[in-house]
């Protein structure tokens, strides 16, 4: 429940944030369909932003000014791009309805163009992973990992995003400025009486400028906040169509923030659930697998993050389950393994070493352990999530197999059947060893 609730927010923010941009404009007398490409726009500018610290050098520790400082970039970017808008509708008079579309079109072939002559390739992608960056646990607010914070405090305080707090703060001020204040009103006259507006001396035109300025504004943070927590910060001109998505919840919540709110929250939900649901036939045999996890013995420090085993179950029609694969999740480092007969979690230990003195360098290492009250445990495992300029050398270093390698990263693994043999030689690990995608036909 915690994580589908969880990944609910992640979805519902954005939503809300462009359907926002779309009631600015449409409030102002702009109809702003060109909200899918300013998000992707706004995507990709705090894709190269982010990146372009990161590669310079930034310190990780303050990664979360970062964050805010890609947010004000992001904005300026959308609002440039929808300043397009603003002067085909206004200064030039142009259709509404062309001009967005037109704008859909081009933001996509812009990004791709850039990324293409600038990377020489068709995603950009952050130098390092944006969870280990950004991403909010309870320790950051001073709980230890053990403690239990419940189902609101899992929700609110761990593993998630300050663009989470900032997007609904953001949301809930500029419905309030919208609705009820001066401003807000001169704003909504322009769109629903522009002649009334102009009679009592409101510039219709400046108003619909800066309407629409609002608008690209909030759409480009969406789209960045959108790419930062589902695509860990990766510009490909594609916003999975959350632009058109965001007018639906706009016109289904009746241009009012409350409705909006209510409205955003259910699709949030819905897609959150058809993200999920194609994930859940992980052995694509056609039926459906419900996950079971099982906690691992400790080993290590006290305090240290518990590991899971996950049990992928079948039912059948009488209720009877049976296992049909176990695997390991390793969320921060974007990978899974599926794990041989033999593996469970009476024999198995998982520890996770990401000590600030290996930076660019995070460890997961399995140990063999059956008798946990009398014997030792013994290491014949470790993958590691290699990134930096030097990656590569230390992917090299001896007893090291390089599994996965991408533009940012290198997964590369130690094993060790003298200790345990324990189904794995190097061939099969690399066939099991897979990253974490979308959805698990990608695998």
């Amino acid at each position: 429940m915690t994580f589908l609730l969880q990944q609910t927010v992640i979805y519902t923010v954005p939503l809300l944030l462009v359907a926002l941009a779309g009631v600015f404009a449409e409030r102002s007398g702009i109809i702003n369909l060109a909200l899918e490409g300013i998000m992707i726009i706004g995507a990709f500018a705090g894709a190269w932003f982010v990146r372009s610290m990161q590669v310079g050098g930034w310190n990780e520790n303050l990664a979360q000014l970062l964050l805010l400082a890609a947010m004000l970039v992001t904005a300026a970017a959308g609002t440039l791009f929808s300043m397009l808008l603003s002067f085909s509708a206004v200064k030039m008079k142009a259709d509404q309805t062309i001009g967005g579309t037109a704008l859909n079109l081009l933001a996509p072939a812009v990004v791709l163009f850039l990324v293409n002559i600038t990377f020489q390739q068709n995603t950009l992608n952050l130098r390092y992973d944006a969870p280990s960056w950004f991403m909010l646990f309870q320790t950051d607010f001073g709980f230890s990992r053990q403690t239990e914070l419940g189902l609101v405090g899992d929700l609110l305080l761990n593993k998630t995003y300050l663009t989470t707090y900032i997007g609904i703060l953001i949301y809930v001020v500029l419905s309030v400025i919208l609705y009820k204040t001066r401003f807000g009103l001169r704003l909504r006259a322009c769109g629903e009486h522009p002649q009334a507006a102009d009679s009592v001396g409101i510039n219709v035109y400046k108003m619909r400028h800066l309407g629409t300025a609002i608008s690209g504004a909030l759409a480009g943070v969406g789209g960045f906040i959108y790419s930062l927590t589902t695509s860990n910060g990766a510009a490909n001109g594609d916003v999975a169509g959350f632009g058109f998505l965001a007018l639906a919840v706009m016109i289904f919540g009746n241009w009012k923030p409350l409705n909006i709110a209510i409205v955003g929250t259910l699709f949030g939900l819905l897609k959150c659930i058809s993200a999920c649901s194609g994930t859940l036939d992980i052995n694509g045999d056609g039926v459906p697998e419900v996950p079971r996890p099982q906690r691992l013995a400790s080993i290590g420090e006290e305090g240290a993050a518990p590991q899971y085993l996950i049990y992928w179950q079948q039912f059948d029609s009488t209720g009877a389950g049976a296992t049909s694969l176990m695997t390991y999740h390793a969320f921060t480092d974007g990978w899974y393994l599926t794990l041989p007969n033999g593996w469970n979690a009476g024999n198995i230990a998982v520890v996770r070493d990401d000590s600030p003195g290996n930076r660019g360098e995070r460890a997961v290492s399995f140990y063999y352990w059956p008798n946990q009250e009398e014997e030792e445990p013994k290491k014949f495992l470790t993958i590691y999530y290699l990134t930096g300029s030097n990656r590569i050398a230390r992917s090299k270093l001896p007893g090291r197999t390089v599994l996965v390698s991408d533009s940012s990263a290198i997964y590369c693994a130690s094993l060790d059947t003298r200790v345990w043999d324990c189904g794995l030689n190097e061939a099969e690990l690399a066939q099991r060893f897979k990253l974490i995608t979308a959805a698990w036909s990608n695998r």
